[in-house]
């Protein structure tokens, strides 16, 4: 599931606004479930509209979708636009829901750590300490998991695993 912008400058279409990318259009956001790409849903939405508006009502209308089309177990993957308590929360409840259906779901959505990336940053290095492997002159990286509390808009808690990934280079591209 991703939203990704419709150019549409120079024109006066209804719900053309600003975009995320600095141009004037639309943000539509689309699910695909597949290597091949089977469209799941597709949804016009303006331009200026975030990437989390509305879409857990969106992600509700796909995943039956998606479940009625395979027995395949599931993963859905979205970028940090979607990281959000609520949506989180969300997916949560889904998983648990498939599991009680005899299914699979699993899902990755990219962190966004907002302002803690800085204040938090000595307290990563600690941590990574135990994990940096080398990957090439100039670059580490030190790879674990976390375990995480979420909680939804009723309050309700749910525990999830965090990744962590932190890259340290010490030479440009030129080496």
């Amino acid at each position: 599931i991703d939203t990704f912008v419709m150019d549409n400058s120079n024109s006066k279409k209804e719900g053309v606004s600003r975009t995320y990318q600095k141009v004037d259009g639309y943000t539509p956001i689309a699910a695909y479930l597949g290597n091949e790409g089977w469209c799941l849903g597709l949804e016009l939405r303006p331009g200026k509209q975030h990437t989390m508006k509305e879409s857990n009502a969106f992600l509700e209308r796909v995943l039956p979708r998606a479940q009625g089309l395979t027995e395949r177990p599931i993963l859905l993957r979205e970028d940090s636009g979607f990281d959000s308590q609520a949506h989180l929360a969300l997916l949560e409840r889904q998983r648990q829901a498939f599991a009680e259906a005899d299914r699979r779901l699993d899902y990755v959505v990219k962190w966004n750590p907002r302002g803690s990336a800085t204040a938090d940053q000595d307290t990563w290095l600690a941590v990574a300490a135990d994990y940096w492997e080398e990957l090439r002159p100039g670059k580490r990286q030190a790879l674990w998991t976390q375990t995480v509390s979420i909680r939804d808009d009723t309050k309700v808690e749910y525990v999830v695993k965090r990744v962590m990934r932190l890259v340290e280079r010490t030479a440009d591209r030129d080496g």
